[in-house]
């Protein structure tokens, strides 16, 4: 909105990370409207004192603000991360996909003796399994991408918790060719990767058939000259005699004539005449119905008719001479907004290959990178496009999976905890909404645009580490305080849910201090999906107000001891003719006189609750 353009300008630090991040210059008000996906982070706006005034007139102005906010991205551990998000999402994620650490070796979170390393890596990932399948939809997906290392650690423990009846699909996906140093290897050259594909509830999955482009099948060679008319006047002839006649030139003459043009012009008649070129193929007997049958042999007996088996739900069978007529633009797809020749998706996948992406998303990984295609391909297969349907990926690494679900019109949830979250994983996220065109930007016709909310989680280790000494000091640059002299030491972790945009907290190594999002962190505790997010000032005193999709508002606000702001209250409720609940942080003095704990808001009684400190201990 351009009423927020002078604070944009105003503001160095965005500016800086434009002209960083997207290489985009803005100085003045004309390069700023000249640039209409520039991806605007509220962090940059956020004063010294936790209060960010952009940010809450911005998010005002956004009716619906959970169906509008396209991704969710978390800094965090992800076993934490997972079970802070149950409420939120339990039953909500309609696939899952996770890229987990291969245990080769190499992997720098396994520095475990050998003997204990394969039982570390189980541990984690079951543990995690076990929260992310409560996540996952009835009808959804589940998919991990794995090498042969813990291939059949991965399908025992997967049959475990889903049950052998969900395996849907093992996909041998080609990650190199055979060159390079793994050819002196001993015995047979491994380039393989694997894709386990599960639902959660066998007889209720929900997928869709997914295709990929393939070279055009030459089968198809018979033109119908005349489509359009009925099926009895049909005339058949080969597809170079109709494209010589197009031309108006002999067909033993057209690569003459034609030249090197000759192929990219049959092509493109091909392909513009796709609904008229079919091929004749054989039916097997004992594959289709009785009556397929029966009109099979009937027309083999009048050969020169054309007979059709009108299907229920199901393309025409259409029969000439025994044989069906299977149509060219029944086998084409679109990719980047063209018709292609394609064809099903079957369980080898070597067209997915990693080349050519190390810088994929606008950022730089060495190795452990997914092709965007590989991800875009699962996505299509588990989820349906502006459904509002989530993807969840808890080993985000550099962000592929929430960037392929912004450009096929998917929402996201992606978890990733490494120290590349602020270089990676957040930048490709933000380069995504800005509309860069590399992977699948082009063939999903991806220009941008979108609202991402990220967060960064308090970690066990950010508890244990704020632990306060008894007697004395630690040592200095001690890298966790708790492992000194731990039997002196007591934990301070007390919020003050009276001052509830006050309350702050040291995290990170190294230690950062910060404000605590109360109000955030209390939606996403108790479960609650957004609706708008307004902002109050009554009698000087401010209000941050959540209204929530269950007829609900919760009210955030600053209150002494003794204080009664009853009627502020009452008079924000007002505002809210469909709630049913009030909820509210800390007492006021009235609220132990109400009968019931509830308030007359004109005609309406309406419950009232006290929001707690214990609700953020759990």
């Amino acid at each position: 909105d351009e009423k927020y353009y002078s604070e944009m300008l105003a503001n160095k630090a965005q500016i800086l990370e434009w002209e960083s991040l997207f290489t985009v210059k803005v100085k003045t008000l004309a390069d700023l409207k000249a640039q209409s996906t520039l991806v605007l982070d509220t962090r940059f706006f956020k004063h010294i004192d936790g209060s960010n005034p952009f940010k809450d007139k911005v998010l005002e102005e956004i009716e619906n603000l959970e169906d509008k906010i396209n991704g969710v991205l978390i800094n965090s551990e992800n076993y934490q991360a997972l079970s802070f998000i149950q409420e939120r999402f339990k039953g909500n994620i309609k696939g899952i996909y996770i890229d987990p650490p291969y245990n080769t070796g190499g992997d720098e979170g396994f520095l475990y003796k050998d003997s204990f390393k394969h039982s570390s890596w189980l541990t984690l990932m079951e543990n995690r399994l076990i929260l992310a399948k409560q996540l996952l939809k009835n009808n959804g997906t589940f998919a991990i991408s794995i090498d042969i290392n813990e291939l059949h650690s991965s399908i025992k423990l997967m049959n475990s918790l889903f049950g052998s009846a969900n395996e849907k699909a093992i996909a041998s996906v080609r990650r190199s060719s055979v060159s390079g140093a793994k050819v002196i290897n001993p015995g047979i050259v491994n380039i393989s990767e694997y894709f386990l594909i599960y639902s959660h509830t066998a007889n209720n999955w929900d997928n869709n058939k997914i295709f990929r482009e393939k070279d055009r099948d030459t089968r198809y060679n018979t033109f119908i000259r005349n489509r359009d008319l009925d099926v009895s006047k049909w005339e058949f002839s080969t597809i170079l005699e109709s494209f010589a006649s197009f031309k108006g030139i002999l067909k033993s003459k057209l690569k003459k004539e034609l030249g090197d043009n000759y192929d990219k012009e049959l092509e493109t008649f091909i392909y513009s005449n796709s609904n008229a070129i079919c091929r004749f193929a054989a039916l097997d007997d004992e594959s289709v119905s009785d009556s397929a049958v029966q009109m099979k042999y009937k027309s083999k007996e009048e050969p020169d008719k054309i007979f059709v088996l009108s299907r229920e739900d199901k393309s025409d069978y259409i029969f000439k001479n025994g044989d069906v007529i299977l149509f060219f633009e029944d086998r084409l797809i679109e990719v980047a907004g063209r018709k292609v020749f394609g064809e099903l998706v079957a369980d080898i996948w070597d067209d997915v290959l990693p080349n050519d992406i190390h810088n994929e998303g606008g950022v730089k990984l060495r190795k452990g990178k997914k092709p965007e295609k590989l991800i875009h391909r699962f996505v299509e297969l588990s989820t349906n496009k502006d459904s509002n349907e989530w993807v969840l990926d808890y080993f985000g690494g550099s962000g592929t999976t929430g960037g392929v679900a912004l450009k096929s019109g998917r929402k996201f949830v992606v978890i990733e905890m490494g120290k590349y979250f602020n270089t990676l994983t957040l930048p490709r996220l933000k380069n995504a909404l800005f509309g860069e065109q590399s992977g699948i930007s082009k063939v999903t016709g991806w220009k941008g645009g979108g609202i991402v909310k990220y967060l960064v989680l308090e970690q066990y280790e950010d508890v244990l580490d704020a632990i306060e000494q008894i007697e004395g000091n630690a040592p200095k640059n001690l890298p966790l305080k708790y492992l000194y002299k731990p039997e002196l030491n007591k934990i301070n972790s007390t919020l003050d849910i009276s001052k509830p945009f006050s309350n702050k907290i040291k995290y990170g190594q190294p230690t950062k201090e910060g404000f605590i999002d109360l109000v955030d962190t209390y939606n996403y505790l108790q479960g609650y999906e957004v609706k708008t997010l307004k902002i109050y000032t009554i009698e000087n005193k401010y209000y941050k107000v959540v209204e929530t999709n269950d007829n609900r508002i919760v009210v955030w606000r600053d209150i002494d001891l003794g204080e009664d702001d009853s009627k502020n209250v009452m008079e924000i409720a007002e505002k809210y003719p469909e709630i049913d609940t009030i909820e509210v942080n800390a007492d006021f003095n009235i609220l132990a006189t109400l009968k019931n704990k509830q308030l007359q808001i004109g005609k309406r009684v309406v419950e009232v609750r006290v929001i707690h400190v214990d609700v953020f201990n759990q």
